[in-house]
């Protein structure tokens, strides 16, 4: 579930306590202010951009036991690897789809394969799965439609999924469902 609507630590706490296995954030200051207050598990879901942010996810990596972060381009998984390398501490990459929202992630199965193959070769950095968050499904009204585009991004989805296994690479999660899709992915297995 994701926190950028409550902000609150009593909150994210029951989250946990009825059965979240995470609590995805918007930003690192989110992720930062949630892991003050003793939540671990956190998926960062924008990138990390720049030296001042990246340090700040490295320094929260080292202190929020499972702490996550999405990524969507190799310049910036370089930067993350670097970042890692450098301070000792290893990063979970969770690698970020665009099916749908135009907003990031990957824009086709082969720079995500791409994406993957360079998580698993890092030594610093570890592979926790995709992202496949699609936006504009959360305010579709038709549920006809709605049902329609989620199908349409499933597919993009299991399509990936099956070269990733092709290619080796196993898939330890996939991220991504709200509040007006997650009935469709969950009824999708």
């Amino acid at each position: 579930p994701h926190a950028k609507t409550h902000k609150s630590v009593q909150i994210a706490r029951r989250q946990r306590q009825a059965g979240a296995i995470g609590i995805c954030t918007a930003t690192i200051g989110e992720a930062e202010a949630l892991a003050d207050g003793g939540i671990d598990e956190l998926l960062i879901t924008s990138p990390a951009i720049g030296e001042a942010k990246i340090s700040r996810l490295i320094a929260l990596a080292g202190r929020s036991a499972g702490t996550m972060i999405v990524v969507d381009a190799m310049d910036n998984l370089r930067d993350l690897a670097l970042a890692a390398d450098r301070s000792g501490c290893a990063l979970t990459i969770v690698v970020a789809l665009d099916i749908g929202n135009q907003r990031i992630g990957a824009r086709d199965a082969g720079q995500a394969l791409a994406l993957c193959q360079a998580v698993v070769a890092s030594e610093s950095l570890h592979f926790g799965g995709l992202h496949a968050y699609v936006g504009s499904l959360q305010h579709t009204v038709s549920l006809a439609t709605r049902t329609r585009q989620a199908d349409e991004a499933r597919s993009r989805v299991v399509s990936l999924l099956a070269a990733l296994k092709a290619s080796g690479l196993t898939v330890p999660r996939v991220s991504g469902a709200g509040t007006g899709s997650a009935e469709l992915d969950a009824a999708s297995g």
